[in-house]
């Protein structure tokens, strides 16, 4: 996929790469299990927004948001991409 960014900023947050390396940590290191038990939470979430804090701010909390990640994000008025 090619983006044609002219403003604003691009943020993504996953679980797909946690580990612990010396001093490097992943950006979020806890896993929310959905309510059936199932599979069905986003592993990564990318938010196009005005600044860069926003979208690491909304990617990140869609993360957390677990099988809500689309909700939240759709609430939130912005371009994502979700990959479960």
């Amino acid at each position: 996929m090619l983006l044609d960014l002219k403003h604003g900023a691009l943020a993504t947050s996953g679980d797909s790469r946690r580990y612990l390396l010396k001093t490097a940590y992943g950006t979020v290191i806890f896993y929310i299990p959905a309510q059936d038990g199932g599979a069905r939470l986003a592993r990564s979430v990318t938010v196009a927004a005005s600044s860069c804090t926003e979208a690491g701010l909304l990617s990140t909390v869609a993360l957390l948001h677990g099988i809500g990640a689309r909700a939240f994000l759709e609430e939130q008025g912005v371009r994502y991409w979700l990959v479960q």
